[in-house]
């Protein structure tokens, strides 16, 4: 214990260590939402979904019907082959002499594969922060000062336990805006 310091040093490194991984955690999950969004964003660029027809609409004005049935998580829109082939653009936009083909995964984020991996990745940091608390608490039980562990211990569950109920449940509607 530092001298005039109310807690011991090794309970204040321990919470700070568990509020980090926490925060690696949440930043993980946050990038890797973003670039499912921008890589969205390319496969989609240039073209105008208009969802009353559900269908996507290339940058030379053709649609691009829906080819898929609506159980699947996934739609696929085509555009027709003879206008694509007959597209002053089609250079800059396929290399398919079947018309473009736009895969539209409806599902959310976290219901990806990637979208999986991240929040698992993300669930096993808040464990082992939750894990290094836990073995603080129970190392320093009887000091008044565990209750810095454990006031993070409880954060952490709570936001552990969030994300852990939108991995088994899937994505909440707050997720859904972001």
């Amino acid at each position: 214990m530092i001298q005039d310091w109310p807690v011991e040093t090794e309970m204040v490194i321990a919470a700070g260590y568990a509020l980090f991984l926490a925060a690696t955690a949440f930043i993980l999950e946050r990038v890797a939402r973003h670039t499912h969004k921008r890589s969205h964003g390319f496969r989609t660029n240039g073209f105008t979904y208009h969802p009353p027809r559900d269908e996507w609409e290339c940058p030379g004005g053709h649609s691009l019907e829906r080819r898929h049935g609506q159980e699947s998580n996934v739609a696929i829109y085509r555009a027709k082959a003879h206008l694509c082939n007959a597209c002053l653009r089609k250079d800059k936009c396929t290399d398919s002499n079947e018309g473009r083909e736009l895969a539209y995964r409806r599902s959310p984020w976290v219901e990806t594969q990637a979208g999986r991996f991240h929040r698992g990745i993300s669930l096993l940091l808040f464990m082992v922060a939750a894990f290094i608390l836990v073995i603080e608490i129970i190392r320093h039980h009887d000091k008044p000062e565990s209750i810095l562990p454990g006031l993070v211990l409880l954060a952490i569950f709570i936001a552990g336990s969030r994300s852990a109920q939108v991995f088994m449940n899937g994505e909440s509607p707050a997720e859904k805006e972001r």
